[in-house]
């Protein structure tokens, strides 16, 4: 049986001693098949003929070249395997799969239907990505504390954060010191929880900037992955031979390839189609319509992305800005994953691009890493992946100093506009100079006496409103007397409850300096003293030392022995002098607020003026 001829093995052997080989095979078989033929007495005039001349020397010879033409096409097609870009799942590859021709051609399976479809989830594509990228240039939350943010944090701090008005009673602090320590509910509070956090002040976590960075770094990474893969497609597809004769719709074999064909645009193997030679007005095309858009939409989300990760001043959001990035990233995968049939899938997962080593165009503008020698190739790869590294090195930098850098130093800036410096004071407004006045508020001894003075105006507000007390039991008689139901608060003349009409709450507001010279004003408040003196009993208060002097107090006429300095009003000096009254001057100056009536701070009514 003669022996069948086989390919040569692929390796890195001289093409000519290949060649060799093949003569050498060639010979064994021309002398077997005229062994053969002369073994057949019956064969015909025509056999004999064919038989003659295949064993001619010039038939040889014409055989010998077109099997080192072969030779030389097989190492050539072997040298291409690694070289193929396999297109990606994308609608950006289908539309380069759906160009190459509709299913007219035999062996092409993309109908005229898939190319329409292909051009609709192009266009929508285009769509998406640009309004999203519009969408995170323009809506998207920016640094925080650009414009008048620092200055208006820093005014509501001074007039809103230290107001007497404003100090928390339950726990005595201002209320800069609610808002930093977490405790209070507003947007300012927020912020600084948040700044709090992002630069971490107590040094218990990583910065904010440097998870930023990182996240920065992630996403840079992430499209950049996307550009050199786009780039290396494009460099093949520009390196593909220009051949005007081309037939992009024509499918053909390996093997039909092996004959010299050059005209078809694809050819099929094992591993599916390869796009192989292509017309130069259909790369010009392409080009345009698909790579430049695709590469600017990519440089602009690495841009708009890198630029919005900056500027994330809460740590808690970088995940999800991370998040939405992907998303922009990956429609042009989702729109045709989802959409498009399985049959065009296939046929983008199969479909490849040649890339052809040796043309020129700087290697196709610097594309893939290969060349024809070996030190060509080491040469461009390090060139490359130093272009790669610098592009990456000159984003962050960019990023970093232009947006991440200034958010840090906003943000410390902003801390300490909240919650910077002194915050253990409160102030009022001079009523005459009309400027503030200080008090401290924890670092005030004066405070511990009366600390539970200031947690019963809280337990007060607590009982007009229907929350339990925090510092003693409820009573349902005082919480009835404390909203004026109560029958006692009808008999206006022997007993006042903390109810007013609302014109006279403004009344009140207006006159504080002139209560003692309005009789109507001017009254024991019984209701009041008895939720201060449940308060002041309680365990929490153990310290503060007017516990056993409150025993006793159960009215206002029980306190007369205690406000009055010989049978009139105290004042301090009398006060400091007579030194045995069981509350210190603090106590007895609030509770004859209380209870003025009983200690004669109620001034008489003036008398009619003579005619």
């Amino acid at each position: 049986m003669a022996e069948r001829y086989t390919a040569p093995a692929k390796g890195d052997g001289d093409l000519e001693e290949r060649v060799a080989q093949l003569e050498a095979k060639l010979k064994s078989l021309t002398l077997a098949l005229g062994a053969e033929l002369q073994d057949r007495p019956e064969a015909n005039g025509n056999e004999e003929t064919e038989a003659k001349a295949t064993m001619d020397p010039s038939h040889t010879v014409l055989t010998l070249n077109s099997l080192a033409s072969r030779a030389s096409a097989a190492s050539q097609q072997e040298s291409h395997v690694e070289d193929d870009f396999q297109l990606m799942m994308s609608v950006w590859d289908a539309v380069i799969c759906a160009s190459m021709g509709s299913s007219s051609a035999p062996g092409w399976e993309v109908g005229r239907a898939d190319q329409v479809l292909v051009f609709l989830l192009f266009c929508f594509n285009i769509t998406m990505q640009t309004v999203f990228i519009l969408g995170i240039a323009t809506t998207m939350n920016g640094n925080p504390y650009v414009g008048a943010s620092i200055p208006t944090m820093k005014y509501q701090r001074l007039f809103d954060g230290h107001d007497y008005n404003q100090m928390d009673r339950s726990t005595m602090q201002s209320r800069v010191q609610k808002v930093c320590t977490g405790t209070w509910h507003n947007r300012l509070s927020a912020t600084s929880t948040n700044t709090f956090q992002y630069l971490q002040m107590d040094g218990s976590g990583v910065p904010g900037q440097f998870i930023s960075l990182v996240a920065m770094t992630i996403w840079v990474l992430s499209m950049g992955k996307e550009i050199r893969a786009t780039l290396d497609q494009l460099a093949a597809l520009i390196m593909l031979p220009n051949n005007s004769q081309a037939r992009k719709s024509q499918v053909i074999s390996k093997e039909e390839e092996e004959v010299g064909d050059t005209t078809a645009g694809v050819i099929t193997d094992e591993g599916g189609y390869v796009i192989r030679v292509m017309r130069l007005p259909h790369k010009v095309a392409l080009v345009l319509f698909v790579y430049i858009p695709r590469l600017a939409i990519a440089f602009t989300v690495l841009w708009v992305g890198t630029m919005y990760l900056a500027d994330t001043a809460v740590v808690s959001d970088l995940i999800l800005n991370a998040c939405a990035l992907e998303i922009v990233h990956s429609v042009d995968e989702l729109v045709f994953e989802s959409v498009a049939s399985r049959k065009l899938h296939q046929m983008v997962e199969k479909t490849r691009i040649r890339y052809v080593r040796g043309r020129s165009l700087i290697s196709a503008l610097l594309g893939p890493e290969n060349a024809n020698d070996k030190q060509g190739v080491e040469s461009k790869s390090q060139l490359l992946m130093s272009a790669r590294l610098g592009m990456l090195l000159v984003v962050l930098v960019i990023a970093y100093v232009s947006h991440l850098m200034p958010l840090v130093n906003m943000a410390e800036e902003a801390y300490k506009s909240i919650c910077g410096h002194e915050v253990d004071f409160a102030y009022v407004t001079h009523p005459a100079a009309g400027l503030p006045v200080f008090a401290a508020i924890q670092s005030d001894s004066s405070n511990e006496v009366a600390t539970c003075y200031y947690a019963a105006q809280y337990e007060v507000l607590s009982i007009r409103v229907g929350f339990d007390p925090v510092h003693f039991p409820r009573n349902e008689t005082l919480s009835q007397l404390v909203n004026g139901t109560h029958t006692l608060c009808n008999d206006t003349e022997s007993f006042s409850c903390p109810n007013f009409h609302l014109a006279t709450l403004s009344k009140l507001k207006a006159v504080s300096a002139e209560i003692y010279d309005n009789p109507d004003l001017c009254t024991d408040q019984d209701v009041l003293l008895q939720v201060l003196r449940s308060t002041c009993l309680s365990p929490d208060f153990i310290n503060v030392g007017v516990n056993p002097q409150f025993e006793p107090i159960f009215s206002c006429s029980d306190l007369a022995p205690h406000c009055l300095c010989n049978n009139a009003t105290c004042v301090e000096e009398d006060f400091e002098i007579a030194n045995a009254n069981p509350f210190g001057w603090v106590w007895v100056d609030l509770l004859s607020g209380i209870c003025p009536e009983t200690c004669k701070r109620c001034k008489p009514p003036l008398l009619p003026l003579p005619r």
